[in-house]
């Protein structure tokens, strides 16, 4: 199998810690409900992926 560094663990853009973004539809992210107002934060404030736990806490601090 091809060597692909998308499948490689990146850092949270937030907190640092390692989790795998796929970048498509194969991403665990695409199952996360993300509401469009915690969207918009994200990408205003992040320039890269969050890890799950931070898309929670975010959401959580948001709504």
């Amino acid at each position: 199998m091809e060597h692909n560094p998308k499948y490689e663990p990146h850092a949270c853009a937030r907190c640092g810690k390692l989790h795998t973004c796929t970048g498509n539809y194969h991403c665990w992210c695409v199952d996360v409900e993300i509401p469009e107002k915690v969207r918009d934060y994200i990408m205003a404030c992040f320039d890269g992926c969050l890890c799950p736990d931070c898309i929670e806490e975010i959401i959580e601090m948001i709504l």
